[in-house]
């Protein structure tokens, strides 16, 4: 499967870019990259936690564990 690339032009405050390269120690690309993969997980964590309480399992760890070995 392909990913499709965009190019985008981006104006953003220097000392933002430059910490935020530091801290992953990547480049421009891949630090936007990763801070725009950061923001889909936060959102999806939110989603999770959320749910948390509304669905009831019923699992039998004890039973997991003995089908495992």
């Amino acid at each position: 499967m392909r990913t499709e690339i965009q190019k985008i032009t981006v104006n953003l405050p220097k000392n933002l870019l430059d910490e935020a390269k530091k801290i992953t120690g990547l480049g421009i690309s891949d630090t936007l990259k990763s801070g725009l993969e950061n923001i889909i997980k936060n959102k999806t964590n939110k989603k999770l936690i959320e749910l948390r309480g509304k669905y009831k399992f019923a699992l039998d760890l004890n039973k997991l564990r003995i089908d495992n070995n």
